[in-house]
This record gives structure tokens, sequence and C-alpha cells, in this order.
């Protein structure tokens, strides 16, 4: 996991609240009082999120029997609104909202607040004393806004793109950034860097560009998670997210790639109309090797 998420904290160390909300995160300390008796659940973030990425599973959503894959926790920041439906419009309504989830089914009111004596383990990263509910979401609030990915492997020590990845890059300008926007902040639209910019931005430690748009499409993937389509999921350190769209139904880039059909108006990843159009060979060689750098 270290190869792909860290703590993002300007300045040096984590701070207590962030150190608090990683362990909301990635402990039992989310739902404090839940338990596994009988149709009861008792689980972490980490549960489908594993190490804060993703698990690889299909998960049953409790709506009409739609089954969605997970997406990471780490670089939420700039990729709102969130979830596949993107019901959630920011970081405080995430938060919120996993408090919930995480004590579903079991007899206890999420607004809870939690005593350092109870869990003394927390006294080793600067907390005392009470810590109210709404402390607690703020906490978690601050963790995610600084669990970015880390650095591409792929494209450490490096300046520029090789010529393969330079015709990947145009033919993503061509295809696929409609959809996919070179944004640093997927719902601003002010955000949006310029082609000439791109090549810069990717080979930074931060890759801060999140290669979507805050808005919903309809590319064929089914069952649409909303009466518009799904979120425009971020390419952003794609490498890494596999299976592929909200169904899960693709398991590589290669996949991905070979079901993609465009017209001059739409795209689709499934279920494209006749009309459509197919990569060709070599349009899908330099695509992969542009996106393995995102």
């Amino acid at each position: 996991a270290q190869a792909v998420t860290h703590v993002a904290a300007a300045g040096g160390e984590p701070t207590a609240s962030v150190r608090l909300g990683e362990a909301l995160a990635f402990t039992e300390l989310i739902a404090p009082r839940a338990s596994s008796d009988g149709a009861h659940s008792r689980f972490t973030c980490e549960t489908c999120h594993f190490e804060g990425g993703i698990d690889g599973r299909l998960h049953d959503t409790g709506r009409l029997g739609t089954h969605v894959v997970t997406r990471p926790l780490f670089g939420l920041l700039p990729n709102a609104p969130h979830f596949s439906r993107a019901l959630d419009p920011d970081l405080t309504s995430v938060s919120h909202n996993e408090f919930r989830v995480a004590g579903l089914g079991n007899p206890y009111d999420p607004w809870f607040s939690l005593r350092v004596d109870d869990f003394p383990w927390l006294s080793e990263f600067g907390l005392h004393g009470l810590l109210d509910a709404e402390t607690l979401r703020r906490a978690l609030i601050d963790f995610l806004a600084v669990f970015e990915p880390a650095e591409n492997p792929r494209r450490r020590g490096r300046q520029k793109f090789s010529e393969l990845e330079a015709r990947g890059a145009l033919d993503f300008r061509t295809h696929c950034v409609r959809c996919h926007a070179a944004r640093l902040v997927s719902d601003d639209v002010a955000t949006e860097v310029d082609f000439s910019r791109w090549e810069s931005l990717i080979f930074s430690e931060a890759g801060p560009l999140v290669w979507a748009r805050g808005d919903y499409e309809k590319t064929g993937v089914l069952p649409y998670v909303s009466p518009r389509g799904a979120r425009v999921a971020s390419l952003r350190r794609v490498g890494f997210k596999y299976p592929y769209f909200t169904n899960g139904s693709a398991h590589s880039l290669d996949e991905v790639l070979a079901a993609f059909r465009y017209s001059d108006v739409e795209a689709f990843h499934a279920a494209a109309p006749p009309r459509a159009h197919a990569l060709s060979a070599t349009e899908r060689e330099s695509l992969n090797a542009f996106l393995a750098l995102l």
C-alpha cells in the first residue's frame, strides 16, 4: 500500500487530528460499540477500502440488486462529488455518512463521543479527555483531505514522455479528455489545464491532475447507479484501480481500450451503437502507455 498511498503532511509529521482520522478509517474506533452478533456487522472503512485503496470486489449497494466496485479513499479532496452516484458533495458529507454506515444494523447512535481513557493508545497521538462527535468527524475529514496517492513509480526520476507516451497523450486529448478532463479539481472547470502543461504536471512528484469531471455520463456500462448514468471516474493512478467501471466488468486497461467506441459527440465503454468507431491497435498501445503514467 505504501507504493500507492501516503499521507501528505505539509511541514512535517501529521497532526493529532489527522492521526485520529487515520485511526477512525483503519480501526473499529469509528463504531466502537458495534457487534457482529446475528445479523449485525462489525467493520471499518478498510473492510471495503483495503489499505485505503480497493479490494477488487463487487459490493451490493442495497439498491435493487445494484453492485459496484470499491473506489479508493486516497485523492478524495480534489475529486468531488464522491461515490458512483455522486451524492456526497464534499468530505464533510463523506465523513458524516461513513460514521452512519459503519454503525448500520447496530442499535447505537452514530453521533457519539469517545473518552481517550477508554482507548489509551490514542494518547500516543497527543489526544486527551473527551472527543466529541464533531471532533471525530472533523478528524476523519482532516485525514481524508491529506490521504493522497504516492508518486507513480512508473514515472519516478523522469521528466519527459517517451515517443509512445507522447502519442498516447495526443490520442487521449482526441478521444478521452471530454469526460476525463485534465483538471486539478474535478468539479471546477476553472482548474482545467492546457495540453502544453500535461507533461510537466504528470512528471511532478504530486501528479495532481484528477483526470475527471464532477458530472454523470452514460457510456453503456450497466446498471446505471443514477438516472443520469454514473459519476465520471478519476483516472489518477488508474493502474492501481482495477477492476474497472462501476460494475467491475473490465480487469485490465487492455480490456477497457479494446471495448472503447467513439463518435464525433459520444463515447462508449459498452453497448456502443453500430455507428461508433473502435480504436486502432496503434492507438490502444499508445493510450495504454500514457494511462500507466497517470
